[in-house]
């Protein structure tokens, strides 16, 4: 067997595959870390948000009903 399991340049991705990418935060600033990520992004994030909005809106406005 020639090399070994993990490819060059590919990123592992799997329930036991972390992500080593980080953020630094300065108050309000935010910066990317040195690590890329090694995973997609979440395509539901925006969706999540939006419907995020809405609940509290309506929970907001109907609060003792």
């Amino acid at each position: 067997m020639q090399g070994s399991d993990r490819q060059s340049g590919v990123a592992a991705s799997g329930p036991r595959s972390r992500c080593h990418a980080t953020v630094h935060q300065v108050w309000d600033a935010f910066t990317r870390g040195e690590q890329p990520h090694v995973h997609a992004g979440d395509l539901k994030l925006d969706h999540r948000a939006k419907m995020s909005v809405k609940v509290k809106q309506q929970s907001t406005s109907n609060v003792f009903r």
